[in-house]
């Protein structure tokens, strides 16, 4: 990417950041960014987690969720737990 091409899109980026950002600090924002990019960053993680528990099973994580069925909700709960008790809080307590 030449520099001018990226020296383009870093105006442009700048100029949607401030845009959305509205009266909120350039700090505040700042925070307020790096929760949302964190919170997307765990959420890809559980869900390829989840995907690879649910493989047996021969369904997806987005695919269970999005599933109509009576017996999906046992099977959410029992993925919510898995995920809970094995991925985000892996050191069990005593």
């Amino acid at each position: 990417m030449s520099e001018e091409l990226q020296q383009k899109l870093r105006t442009q980026l700048w100029a949607v950041a401030n845009n959305l950002r509205g009266n909120m600090s350039a700090n505040e924002f700042m925070y307020f960014s790096l929760g949302f990019i964190f919170y997307k960053y765990l959420s890809e993680k559980i869900e390829k987690y989840a995907d690879q528990a649910l493989e047996n099973d021969e369904i997806t994580f987005k695919q269970l969720w999005e599933s109509q069925e009576e017996d999906a909700v046992e099977l959410q709960e029992e993925v919510k737990k898995q995920c809970l008790e094995n991925y985000c809080c892996p050191i069990k307590h005593k």
